[in-house]
Formats: C-alpha cells, sequence, structure tokens
C-alpha cells in the first residue's frame, strides 16, 4: 500500500519524492517558515517630547545599481535627506533646511532637516538608498518602532 492510498510509508519520504520527479535531497528540506500572529497586538511605547516616530519611504529614482549605470537615468535620485511636519520643526526652533542632531538607540548624526506638510505631525521621515543619512544607521530591528530624538545644534 502506498502512503497516498492511506497505507504506511514504508519506502520512505526518498522514495516518494523520486517518484514525483524531486530527489531524496528535496524531501529533506525543512518545511516552511510560519508566522504566529500573537494574540494581542504588541503597544508600541509612547513618543517622548524630544523624540519623532521614524518612518522610512522608497522613491522610484534611488541610488540603486540599474539606475546609476543608465546615462539617461542617473541624474535622477536626488540625495537623501530628513522630512518632518512645520508644525514639529517650529517647535524645534529651527528653520526648514537648518541642522539638527538625530539619535536613537542606534545611532547618532548631525543633518539638515526640511519641512513636509503632507507628514503627520510627530514623525519623522528618511528615505532608502538615497544617500545619508541613511534609516539603516537609526532602525533597531528588536525594537517595534524607533522614534528618533531631534535636537537644535545651535
Amino acid at each position: 500500500a502506498s502512503a497516498a492510498a492511506g497505507g504506511d510509508d514504508s519506502e520512505g519520504a526518498g522514495a516518494d519524492a523520486a517518484a514525483h520527479g524531486g530527489t531524496a535531497a528535496a524531501a529533506a528540506r525543512p518545511g516552511a517558515l510560519v508566522f504566529a500572529v500573537p494574540d494581542t497586538p504588541t503597544a508600541a511605547p509612547a513618543v517622548d517630547a524630544y523624540s519623532l516616530r521614524l518612518i522610512t519611504v522608497r522613491r522610484l529614482y534611488d541610488h540603486g545599481t540599474l539606475l546609476q549605470k543608465s546615462p539617461a537615468l542617473a541624474g535622477l535620485g536626488d540625495g537623501g535627506g530628513v522630512w518632518a511636519n512645520p508644525a514639529d520643526i517650529e517647535r524645534l526652533g529651527v528653520a526648514d533646511g537648518g541642522q539638527v542632531r538625530l539619535t536613537s538607540s542606534r545611532g547618532a548624526t548631525t543633518t539638515a532637516i526640511r519641512a513636509d506638510a503632507g507628514l503627520p505631525r510627530g514623525t519623522l521621515a528618511m528615505e532608502w538608498n538615497r544617500g545619508e543619512p541613511s534609516p539603516a544607521a537609526f532602525i533597531d530591528a528588536a525594537l517595534p518602532v524607533t522614534d528618533v530624538r531631534v535636537e537644535t545644534t545651535s
């Protein structure tokens, strides 16, 4: 009797895989990873008065290899940057384009901050693969969110 017919599989998984065009090595592979959804959502920590919650964005034109190797497109991926809601920038007492010190649990840098009214208050946006600063320098993958402390430099 065969395993498909409900009998016992005395020939093993290797023979079954070979019968279906596979190999014994393919049958020995581990199973697929399964993500178990927690019963309760992870609570995000409250933002302190000096931090903004980091969000990251990707743009069509970045510093990727294909774009940079195309003479017609290479100039379209401008430099990276940091953006925040104009109300947050005003609260900090910094002009649009002014220098700020950004600090997270993973890193710190000084950079210009620009206003973007399309961002919700309390958030700081950084772009992937568009130059410095890179969000990778700030994100700790073990944390549910990344809060970035924003301080004036003058």
